[in-house]
């Protein structure tokens, strides 16, 4: 049997000149211990710890509307601490005395009837019915938080113009809302003239002096039987 040739490799040297390339990691080759960038909540979306201060200082204002409708200012920190069910660290968290949460009683109330009104006269469809409707609102506003109502109406504090400010927000924001649908019915034909700016501010005194004379009286839930006459009210405006 001959002899097997012998088996011969051929090998290449590795030229020390060839580029180097730089490592680029894929995600595949990232290690576990590689740290996150960290999720950044989209742009105005409160973070959570944010909507808790927040919860709790309305938690505070809506215990309070209660004790300040029954006691005005003669109301102590430690009822409205027991009415919102909150410790006095966080009571002083939030509010530095009692004519502190007074002032954030009246604007939350100023707010709140002010946005049902004008949310209300968006959604009709003549000048007419969102007139309608603004007054429905806010008949229904001011039944369903009358403790807010009571605070936001009744004689002001110390306070003088600051404490009166939230009031004559929420007035001018009603008066506002009158003379823009008026100006629009008088446009129409609807009306002969647009009334002035001191007759709409009475037509609204006088809407809010029907609802605080309810209020006193605890009649609350008898409000809703005047929506008609306000109604009638501010229609004689528009014939006037």
């Amino acid at each position: 049997m001959s002899e097997a040739a012998p088996l011969y490799v051929e090998t290449h040297a590795v030229s020390s000149e060839l580029p180097t390339v730089p490592f680029a990691p894929t995600e595949l080759d990232a290690p576990e211990s590689r740290p996150r960038a960290k999720s950044t909540p989209p742009a105005g979306r409160p973070i959570p710890r944010v909507k808790q201060r927040q919860a709790r200082r309305l938690k505070i204002i809506e215990g309070a509307a209660p004790v300040l409708a029954r006691h005005g200012q003669r109301a102590s920190v430690s009822q409205v601490m027991a009415s919102a069910g909150v410790s006095r660290s966080t009571f002083y968290r939030y509010f530095s005395n009692i004519d502190d949460v007074l002032l954030a009683v009246r604007a939350h109330a100023a707010n709140l009837f002010a946005t049902a009104v004008e949310d209300a006269a968006s959604r009709g469809s003549s000048v007419p019915r969102r007139l309608r409707a603004v007054i429905d609102a806010y008949i229904g506003a001011v039944t369903a938080n009358a403790d807010f109502a009571r605070v936001l109406y009744r004689e002001p504090s110390q306070g003088g113009s600051t404490t009166e400010s939230s009031r004559e927000v929420m007035t001018g924001r009603f008066v506002r809302l009158l003379q823009v649908n008026l100006h629009e019915a008088t446009a129409a034909g609807l009306a002969v003239a647009s009334p002035d700016a001191v007759m709409l501010r009475a037509i609204v005194y006088g809407i809010e002096g029907v609802a605080l004379e309810h209020l006193e009286k605890n009649r609350e839930s008898r409000l809703a039987s005047a929506a008609p006459t306000l109604f009638e009210l501010v229609s004689r405006t528009l014939r006037a």
